[in-house]
Order: C-alpha cells, then sequence, then structure tokens
C-alpha cells in the first residue's frame, strides 16, 4: 500500500492544470493522485468529493480514467471545476463561442433590472461594457437566465466563463490583497477601473487564446468526464450505496469567507446583493451566522462538546454569541456531511478527508479528532492518519490572538476511513 503525500506539496506541473483558477483551500494533484493510488482505486469505481472546489479531485481521476462526481455549493466553483475538465474537443468549441460573442458584443443590451455587483470595482460604464460582453456569451449559447445556471453550462461554455474570471481579476488585481480570500471594494469613485470596450475585448482574446494555446499541447484527449455540480454536501444528489471512495477537504474551521473570495466571479454570472448573502450563507465555514442555531447533537462527540462549552464560557467578548455561534453552525455542517459521506459510500468503501486543526484563543480546536469521533457515530471506523504540520494558517495571521496562546505550528491530518 502506497503512502499518502503532503496535501499542501506544491510541485505539481502544468498538465494539472492548478494554476488555471490557483485556489486557497484546494489542495496539490500529487496528493489526489497519491490518495487514488493509496486506495488501490481502479476503472469502474466511482470517486465522489462532496466539497469538490477548483475540481481536484474530479480532474485527476478523469486523468486516471476513473468515474468521478464532484460537488460544491459555490456556483463559481462548479464552472471553474468543469472548465478544467475540458478536453480539446471542448477547446474548439470555446474557441467558437469565443469569437460569436466577440462578433454580436453590439447586438446585446447593457443595463441590468438590479444593482450589479461589479460597479464594486469598475466604473458603471466599464461594468456596462463588461455585462455587454457576458450577455453576448449567453446570446450565442441560448442562456437566458438573469444569473447563470451552473449546472446546465457545458465544460467548453465553462471554458470560456474561466477566461473572463481571468480577465475582471487581472483589470481588479490591486485591490486583491497577499491574503486572497478576501477582496477589497473602492471605497470612492476615483478607485473604480475604468475599461474601454477595445480593452476588454483584447484581454478576453489574450485570455482564451492562452487557455486554448495551453490545452492544445496537453495530453489529456481521453479524459473521462466527471459529473460536477451545483449542490450541498450535506445532501448531494447521488443515491445510497453509490460510491466506491470520498476523497474531500471540508472547509477549515478558521474563519475563511471562500464566498467573498469568489464575489467577481458571482458578480459576473449575474448573481446580486441578496443572492451574493444567501449563497454566503449557505456555505460551510461561513462568517455570517444565524439567529437561532438550535441545539448541541451528543452524536458530534464528547471532544467537539468540550470545545463548544469551553468556547461558550470564554472569557473574551462575544465568545458565547457570535463565535460560538459560527463554531456550533460549522460542526453541525460536518456532521451532517459526514452522515450523507456515510449514506453514499458503499459497504467496505473508504474516505480520505484532509483537515486542519485550529485555535480559538487558546482552546485547542482539534478538528481531526472531532471529525472521527463524529465519523464513529455512524459506520466510519478510522483507519489511517498521516499528519503533516503547516508553516502558516489563516488562523495564525491574526497576531492578535497570541495574547491568548504562543504561536503554533497548525497540523494537517489526512484522515482514512472504511465502512463497515
Amino acid at each position: 500500500m502506497s503512502s499518502i503525500l503532503d496535501p499542501k506539496q506544491t510541485t505539481a506541473p502544468k498538465g494539472y492544470r492548478s494554476h488555471w483558477y490557483p485556489y486557497y483551500a484546494g489542495f496539490s494533484p500529487l496528493f489526489a493522485q497519491s490518495a487514488l493510488e493509496y486506495l488501490n482505486a481502479k476503472k469502474g469505481d466511482i470517486i465522489v468529493d462532496p466539497w469538490n472546489g477548483s475540481g481536484t479531485t474530479t480532474f485527476v481521476s478523469a486523468r486516471s480514467g476513473i468515474a468521478s462526481v464532484g460537488v460544491d455549493l459555490n456556483p463559481v466553483m462548479t464552472i471553474v471545476a468543469k472548465a478544467r475538465s475540458s478536453t480539446i474537443e471542448d477547446y474548439i468549441q470555446a474557441k467558437v463561442i469565443a469569437l460569436d460573442a466577440i462578433a454580436n458584443f453590439d447586438q446585446m443590451r447593457k443595463n441590468r433590472s438590479d444593482e450589479d455587483m461589479l460597479t464594486y470595482w469598475f466604473t458603471k460604464e466599464s461594468a456596462k461594457i463588461i455585462r455587454q460582453l457576458e450577455y453576448s456569451m449567453r446570446f450565442s449559447r441560448d442562456i437566458p437566465n438573469e444569473s447563470v445556471s451552473t449546472g446546465s453550462l457545458s465544460d467548453s461554455e465553462a471554458l470560456v466563463y474561466l477566461a473572463l474570471f481571468r480577465v475582471v481579476r487581472n483589470f481588479i488585481k490591486r485591490f486583491i490583497g497577499s491574503n486572497d480570500t478576501w477582496i477589497r471594494k473602492t471605497k470612492t469613485s476615483a478607485e473604480k477601473v475604468k475599461i474601454t470596450k477595445y480593452e476588454l475585448i483584447s484581454e478576453f482574446a489574450r485570455e482564451t487564446s492562452a487557455l486554448f494555446a495551453e490545452s492544445t499541447k496537453e495530453t489529456d484527449r481521453h479524459l473521462l468526464k466527471p459529473k460536477i455540480f451545483t449542490g450541498d454536501s450535506k445532501m448531494t444528489p447521488l443515491s445510497a450505496e453509490s460510491a466506491d471512495f470520498i476523497i474531500t477537504s471540508p472547509p477549515y474551521c478558521t474563519r475563511i469567507d471562500y464566498a467573498v473570495k469568489t464575489t467577481p466571479e458571482l458578480a459576473i454570472i449575474g448573481h446580486n446583493p441578496k443572492t451574493f448573502d444567501q449563497i454566503r450563507r449557505s456555505l460551510m465555514g461561513t462568517t455570517t451566522v444565524s439567529k437561532d442555531i438550535g441545539d448541541i447533537d451528543s452524536s458530534w462527540g464528547q471532544e467537539c462538546l468540550i470545545f463548544l462549552n469551553r468556547l461558550k464560557s470564554h472569557r473574551s467578548k462575544a465568545s458565547g454569541g457570535y463565535y460560538y455561534k459560527s463554531h456550533f453552525e460549522y460542526f453541525s455542517s460536518l456532521y451532517q456531511s459526514i452522515r450523507e459521506m456515510d449514506r453514499i459510500l458503499k459497504s467496505n468503501g473508504k474516505a480520505v478527508l484532509v483537515i486542519q486543526d485550529s485555535y480559538y484563543k487558546e482552546i485547542h480546536n482539534n478538528v481531526p479528532l472531532i471529525a472521527q469521533e463524529m465519523a464513529g457515530s455512524v459506520n466510519l471506523n478510522i483507519e489511517n492518519v498521516f499528519e503533516f504540520s503547516k508553516n502558516l494558517s489563516m488562523a495564525s495571521i491574526n497576531t492578535r490572538s497570541n495574547i491568548y496562546r504562543p504561536i503554533y505550528t497548525p497540523k494537517e491530518s489526512v484522515l482514512v476511513f472504511s465502512k463497515s
């Protein structure tokens, strides 16, 4: 049985397409490949990732000729994962879509019926120009909805949207800091980005050409297409006992706002502030919390209950309110998702989870142990644990937390479960 590599190893060659849309929360393609080898996955098996993100699990499975299913609640990541699994035939069709969009540019309507979130960074006229190109892309493919239904997009359509994602990010680069999980909005009109139609089309043509040129150099002519859905890890669109293996990483319990990281992309596909807020609140690990959260479930395990009780009674401000609720919602989602994994896994199936620990003030949040206890309350038994020390985590960036504890080295654990 082979060993599992460090999930955050970053030496994957370009053939794995990770650089198409860099994603903080993603793990290395080489890790995913080592997980497939550890599991002895083969053609005929089905691999599932219920937090598919940018599609590393599904793409690596596709390269190996193994069927896979990816689920993610953020529609932007569905588009990215679909684009990543494109074949050369998809690239040819995507080039036609891009050329048609440019040709039909002047025929498209410019205005939206609600607030356009692109104006967070662009002047109104510049936002209209971007919107005009995006409408032109829809027109060429008969996609009439105000916001794009990611489930209905083909891989070639997703590839063209990915090119537009990259274009917009290029224009607002100065608003994205070293911590790319947070994107600053403009504070004054003078800060807003101004672009012309010709600048946009030129940049769009450059990005699409770069993607297409790189894609045709790939050797992945016979990828086994994954099935990729926008959906909830707590309630996947899969039937019971349909998955042979699961390879995934739940969102870290470190208050990373994954929706904010994709605000520009959500704006591009037509979301407004209201629907953006709905997506933000629905994502696991969100920084927003509900007023009513319910009661603790004893099935979450002793470690989780002790942690939540210590957090709730902590002396610091907001510990018993906001922070208790945010952690409560995280563990509630984690438990429901683990139950769903148990439901979709076949008997004797295995699940590989990448989970990082953290701290709340001086209280150790041992999420790997909590996940093991939650899994033990269903039919998932721990088979193996691989641990890797991290030099930096999102939680350790906040230096003010050091008044409660010394600086710590976060630990990332790869947990392997088997279903009895």
